[in-house]
């Protein structure tokens, strides 16, 4: 096919390639521009006296075929699982939104922004990449408004850090500060908003917060808006930008640098890749689209003619997995990547087959088989194993086994989903454990014992208050 010059035809015509097939999400409510629920029944009641549950609304633009930046969104006043909020800010198109409410404790009564607990969230956060499987890991963003805000700098001060190596963008709004945890954003974007009428301590700290925050290293944005303790819609534009950016636009040029090396280089699987990349995240105004798409189409018949090579030789195993990564998408690849999905079914059998199954050789053939439908499969496969090993932890006594068999199975199976609960299930028992020796009246005898608790229990938050116990004795 001959290549057109116009910039329509151009257009159109790579479009006619089919160079990028789109697919289903296998949760049937996955949809473009559908809002649902999923409960969690399991995690307890909200703070609004609610059965816990998350808020998902799907973009309009939603495909399998590219990944897509998340915001999660933290309600005001007693929270809300509805994603509107996250949805507004970021409009129709291009983003994930998601809405999580707060705890209450069924025991105490007592619950909110305060004190839910990040695995609360994290449970809901597991069961959000399963039923959106392409969210981008490195394109998450988390804000929220009054509570919601306060809620995020809550979590931020967390001393085990989990939340902010979760999120890689931060949008707190209208609540005080300083909570702790800056210096560990170093680097991270941040956008910090009140209004300028807002209660005279809430102003009071926020204001303090570009101050603190540049001096930790964060790359903050501070907007103190016209209005008082009210959501500054007319600058939701303005945060929409930001996030396009700071984290969806974050790695533009040194795309476009990758794609033109490549280009030049007549590495011409690497170009595409990059251009396709490109082309996803940029709109058709901006001229690193346009770029992209010539690049696409440049490239591609060196693609389609290297698919055949790779069908009529004896390539390795390695070359058909770069080439089906390098072209993904594109039809061409359906023969090479049909060659390889064979070969890592045939693989995984054999890995499921061995009792017991080696933890070691699925960690890495799910690493291997990265970007293969099969991947998924694998990764299922180790989650289910890694529940059941700790079923029989989690039914064990506590005390210093159970917290060894803990920190083992934390290190042996991360980053499976059941690792982070294995962190929770450490840190509560460190909890109990450490009101036990607080309890103890002889000194010489409390201090021994939080000495042992401080090695044993290395790296939980509980730790962190031992040794300030020790510290004032």
């Amino acid at each position: 096919m001959k290549r057109p010059d116009c910039i329509i035809c151009l257009i159109v015509w790579i479009s006619g390639l089919a160079c990028c097939a789109g697919g289903e999400a296998s949760d049937e409510r996955v949809k473009p521009g559908t809002t649902f629920h999923v409960d969690f029944a399991q995690l307890g009641t909200t703070w609004e006296n609610q059965p816990s549950r998350m808020g998902i609304h799907i973009p309009k633009d939603y495909t399998l075929d590219r990944t897509f930046p998340l915001l999660v969104w933290y309600g005001g006043g007693p929270g809300s699982d509805s994603p509107g909020p996250a949805q507004e800010i970021a409009g129709a198109s291009g983003f994930v939104c998601v809405g999580v409410p707060y705890l209450m404790d069924d025991k105490t009564h007592k619950g909110g922004w305060s004190s839910t607990p990040w695995s609360y969230y994290k449970t809901m956060f597991d069961e959000l990449e399963k039923i959106v499987p392409n969210i981008n890991p490195d394109q998450r963003i988390c804000g929220g408004f009054s509570s919601g805000g306060a809620a995020i700098m809550r979590l931020i001060g967390e001393p085990t850090g989990a939340f902010n190596k979760y999120f890689h963008a931060f949008m707190p709004g209208g609540a005080g500060w300083p909570m702790g945890g800056l210096a560990s954003l170093k680097g991270r974007p941040m956008f910090a908003f009140i209004g300028n009428k807002d209660s005279a301590p809430k102003l009071g700290g926020y204001q303090s917060i570009e101050k603190e925050g540049k001096a930790a290293g964060v790359d903050l944005k501070y907007l103190e808006f016209e209005g008082g303790h009210e959501m500054p819609t007319a600058h939701y534009p303005e945060m929409r930008e930001w996030m396009m950016q700071k984290v969806v636009l974050r790695d533009l040029p040194k795309l476009q640098a990758a794609m033109k090396t490549d280009l030049n280089a007549k590495r011409y699987g690497k170009a595409f890749r990059s251009a396709r990349e490109i082309s996803l995240i940029t709109t058709a105004k901006m001229p690193a689209h346009l770029e992209a798409l010539e690049t696409i189409a440049r490239s591609k018949p060196f693609g389609a003619a290297e698919g055949k090579k790779l069908l009529a030789g004896n390539a390795l195993l390695a070359e058909q997995q770069q080439f089906v990564r390098d072209w993904k998408g594109c039809d061409f690849t359906t023969p090479v990547e049909d060659q390889c999905n064979a070969i890592a079914e045939e693989q995984l059998k054999k890995i499921l087959s061995t009792v017991p199954v080696s933890t070691a050789f699925l960690k890495k053939y799910i690493s291997m088989w990265d970007g293969f439908k099969i991947n998924r499969q694998a990764k299922e496969a180790y989650n289910k194993l890694a529940d059941d090993a700790l079923t029989k932890i989690r039914d064990t006594p506590g005390g210093t086994t159970k917290c060894q068999n803990l920190q083992s199975f934390i290190a042996q199976w991360n980053p499976a989903p059941a690792a982070g609960e294995a962190k929770q299930l450490l840190e509560d028992l460190a909890k109990q454990e450490l009101e036990t020796i607080k309890a103890i009246k002889a000194k010489a005898t409390m201090r021994a014992k939080l000495g042992d608790f401080v090695r044993s229990y290395a790296g939980t938050s509980a730790e962190l208050e031992a040794r300030q116990i020790l510290d004032q004795r």
